[in-house]
């Protein structure tokens, strides 16, 4: 039996709306992560493995809560491949500027204490 035009028309929104609210999530995700990544001075590839597991766990966490256990989703693969062109590029821009300028300001700190 196939499905009705409107029926597709509804699946496809729904698909469409859930990818869009991933999206935006990875870009939440990647903005805290780069940030707090930055300002405890983590570095190294571990760091970044750490934003990737993270970022795929809470993900599938945030996935799985608008999506029932009974209901059929066959775009797995896009949920987790979904905004990972835009949210690493913007992890590692505020790892790195969050790194830097908190290096940068504890050492200005440090020479102006050892001024006085």
């Amino acid at each position: 039996m196939s499905e009705s035009p409107k029926e597709k028309i509804t699946e496809e929104t729904t698909k469409n709306k859930r990818l869009d609210k991933i999206f935006w999530f990875k870009v939440c995700i990647s903005l805290i992560f780069g940030i707090l990544f930055g300002v405890l001075k983590f570095r190294g590839f571990i760091a970044f493995l750490g934003f990737v597991i993270g970022s795929t766990i809470l993900t599938s966490l945030y996935f799985s809560k608008y999506v029932s256990p009974d209901e059929d989703v066959d775009y797995q693969g896009e949920i987790f491949t979904e905004g990972m062109n835009v949210s690493i590029p913007l992890f590692l821009a505020c790892w790195i500027l969050s790194y830097t300028l908190t290096k940068y300001y504890n050492n200005t700190l440090n020479i102006i204490s050892q001024e006085l």
